[in-house]
């Protein structure tokens, strides 16, 4: 409990300074940030969860909460101009404000990408962990023999 405490603490100290660094329109772009982010990590496996019988897979969505933050962030500070330009990540690692400045690739928005992706890891884990479940009873009669 007690590191818990000193770690929000420390986050909060880092926010309100970077709150006071960052440009006045950092409220809206960051909110924009943590909801696609938020997106395209929970939502494959929130929808499943709402919309199935089944016991929700936590593989699956481990998986899709991996691959859709990951996907999104790289996009979000690599790849879409506008996220890139105020979070200058690529810039201090390249010396560029984006990786590809050719084509509209640029301004495609990172959620278009990683929520795909997210969905299709989902369903891919999901589909493996169902035949996996259907094969191993007959695994277990045969050892069983």
């Amino acid at each position: 409990m007690r590191v818990n405490r000193i770690c929000t603490a420390v986050m909060l100290v880092l926010v309100v300074v970077y709150c006071y660094i960052m440009p006045k329109d950092i409220i809206a772009k960051a909110t924009s940030l943590f909801m696609g982010i938020t997106a395209a990590a929970l939502l494959p496996a929130f929808v499943h969860g709402l919309y199935t019988k089944r016991t929700p897979d936590r593989k699956a969505a481990l998986a899709s909460i991996i691959v859709g933050t990951v996907s999104y962030l790289f996009w979000a500070l690599f790849i879409n101009t506008s996220t890139s330009v105020f979070l200058p990540i690529c810039k201090w690692i390249t010396g560029n404000s984006v990786l590809f400045t050719d084509g509209s690739i640029q301004y495609c928005d990172a959620l278009v990408v990683a929520l795909p992706l997210s969905i299709i890891v989902f369903a891919a884990v999901l589909l493996i962990d169902r035949a996996r479940e259907k094969r191993q009873p007959s695994l277990q009669a045969s050892a069983a023999e």
